[in-house]
């Protein structure tokens, strides 16, 4: 099985190692990636009901009009990640933007052209 490593420096100063499995990174490369803060009132509850379960098959018998349910063909492939308290969502949206920043380049060259939008929507 083919692993990558990325690292970064967490608060410590020490470095934290993400191992992305194959099937994982090969579904994270595989097209267009939309990465989006949502802010609002119980929003993490409100987002993770919309996701529905994170198996899809399972969201598709509990939770039929979710977007897992929809979009989602398995546990790993399941259309989209929702986090589970607001400091695990401020760690996911830092490293995203950090590392799509730092590794673009790297990843450019390992896995063809990427194209890396960073906005808001007002």
């Amino acid at each position: 099985m083919r692993k990558v490593l990325i690292s970064k420096p967490n608060t410590a100063n020490s470095t934290q190692l993400f191992v992305l499995c194959s099937n994982l990174l090969d579904f994270m490369t595989s097209g267009p990636v939309v990465a989006m803060e949502i802010m609002g009132s119980d929003v993490i509850r409100r987002w993770r009901e919309m996701l529905g379960p994170t198996n899809s098959e399972e969201a598709r018998s509990q939770a039929p009009k979710s977007v897992r349910a929809i979009y989602g063909t398995d546990q790993t492939k399941n259309a989209a990640h929702g986090s589970d308290s607001t400091e695990a969502a401020a760690r996911a949206s830092h490293f995203v933007v950090s590392t799509l920043l730092f590794y673009s380049e790297f990843l450019s060259t390992r896995f063809g052209s990427l194209e890396l939008k960073i906005g808001s929507l007002e």
